[in-house]
């Protein structure tokens, strides 16, 4: 399974939201079990995405309810540095099942 997050940096906090995220956060959820693998991207061409500036990829193994439950569990307990970078009123947080393989 695939969990794809889409957010965005508050307004003149892009190099600290790409800093943290990059450094701190991802780090900190490949440390989360059932979480195999983490990646950021960016768009290639942003003039043609107006709605979000950073997307990431976590590879899901078990159930992605524990494990997203997990990540919540050590959010609440300070086990993740948070930032005041990252714009949370425009995230999007969709769990993905493959359906077809080619």
């Amino acid at each position: 399974m695939k969990l794809i997050v889409l957010n965005n940096p508050v307004s003149g906090a892009e190099e600290a939201f790409r800093t943290w995220i990059d450094e701190v956060h991802l780090p900190e959820l490949r440390d989360v079990p059932g979480v195999v693998s983490a990646t950021r991207y960016e768009p290639e061409w942003p003039e043609q995405n107006q709605e979000y500036a950073s997307m990431t990829v976590y590879e899901l193994d078990g159930d992605p309810q524990e494990v997203l439950a997990e990540m919540g569990r050590r959010r609440q307990e300070g086990l993740t540095t948070p930032s005041d970078s990252i714009d949370l009123e425009r995230v999007s947080i969709v769990v993905w099942r493959p359906v077809a393989a080619g």
